[in-house]
């Protein structure tokens, strides 16, 4: 930021809007874009002078179509902060009259307009004539409805955006959440509910870390976990390779007391498995008594991912004699062992001999694929 030299008298407020007014109105007559964005700190201004709307018009008069669009962006979220529906529903109004076509920016602040000024009724008929909705809508709309009372709407919301495989980001995890929390107000025991669909949100689509650092954020307000807690947070452990916070998550569960099941024991293994720590995997896979394909198939897995293919496909094999039926990934693990990464299927399969001929004979009966 320049310093201005002193003495030199500073300009009034009113100055800087008109400035910013006259700086947008440069637009019309063929100045570059970025112009426009040079003037936001001045739109807040202008909204109270009535001079936003009045800025979008003449743009639109002189014909310079994507300019409007872009400056209205920055109005109407100026609108949406200074809670001012009037002027935020005379710049929709000139968007619909011109006919101009709306960018998602553009659609998405009028949606956190409406939304923000508690107008819900229009915001909502905004976002389901809208065909293409991203993230960024559905987050507005979220956060709309729980500020505006309506916290179980808002938790439908976020449970419909991921029917529809949108990966939710940092803001939209803090609308839902603040949903769940408002929520349990009304719905004794939810609390651990909300932490447990947060973390394993946050887990299922790839933020380990930040799984992890809502785990610790639960820990620090005195919320003992139950076991599915246990079991999403070792995942994420996995997933980031972190051995130091799954040793630490495995020791909590240990002191709590609680009793394990499959999810969690499976989890445990996959951990140390994908940690590197392949004694500790071996020392839980051995004492645990009842192991499910999916328990077979993490150390499989982990075997094979740690440079031991032989002994992948002897535990491969091994799962065989207890009757338990392999899966489509039991097969992929175990192809991963019986395949290096200098060899082809054919060469490892005639070193392999009739084990890995059989291998490749319960694959194609798995998968339906007649052998050749």
């Amino acid at each position: 930021m320049k310093l201005r030299r002193q003495g030199r008298e500073q300009p009034r407020t009113d100055a800087y809007a008109d400035q910013g007014y006259h700086v947008a109105m440069c637009e019309v007559s063929g100045a570059s874009s970025h112009r426009i964005i040079d003037r936001r700190p001045f739109i807040t201004l202008e909204i109270g002078q009535g001079k936003g709307a009045r800025t979008v018009r003449a743009l639109i008069d002189s014909g310079a179509a994507t300019s409007a669009v872009k400056f209205s962006y920055f109005v109407l979220n100026a609108c949406a902060n200074a809670r001012n529906v009037e002027q935020g529903m005379l710049v929709h109004g000139l968007l619909i009259q011109s006919g101009l076509k709306t960018d998602n920016p553009t659609e998405n602040s009028l949606i956190d307009m409406y939304m923000k000024c508690g107008s819900l009724e229009d915001a909502r008929k905004l976002f389901l004539s809208f065909s293409h909705l991203d993230v960024v809508a559905w987050s507005a709309f979220i956060n709309g409805s729980a500020q505006n009372g309506r916290a179980e709407e808002a938790l439908q919301l976020f449970w419909k955006m991921l029917d529809f495989f949108l990966q939710p980001n940092h803001f939209t995890f803090a609308c839902a959440l603040k949903g769940m929390f408002m929520l349990e107000r009304f719905v004794p025991g939810l609390e651990l509910v909300t932490w447990s669909i947060s973390i394993g949100q946050y887990t299922k689509f790839g933020r380990a870390s930040e799984a992890l650092d809502m785990f610790s954020q639960m820990m620090m307000q005195g919320i003992k976990p139950d076991r599915v807690i246990f079991t999403v947070v070792l995942n994420a452990c996995a997933n980031a390779q972190n051995f130091e916070q799954g040793m630490l998550v495995h020791g909590l569960l240990i002191q709590s007391g609680l009793k394990t099941d499959n999810p969690t024991e499976n989890s445990l293994i996959d951990m140390y498995m994908k940690c590197g720590s392949l004694e500790d995997a071996r020392k839980l896979f051995l004492s645990f008594s009842h192991l499910d394909v999916v328990a077979w198939s993490a150390f499989i897995n982990g075997s094979a991912q740690n440079g031991r293919a032989e002994e992948a496909l002897q535990l491969f094999w091994k799962m065989l004699d207890f009757f338990l039926q392999p899966n489509h990934f039991t097969f992929a693990c175990a192809l991963k062992g019986m395949v290096h990464e200098e060899m082809g299927v054919c060469e490892k399969e005639r070193r392999g001999g009739k084990r890995g001929r059989g291998l490749c004979v319960l694959l194609c009966t798995q998968m339906g694929i007649k052998e050749v």
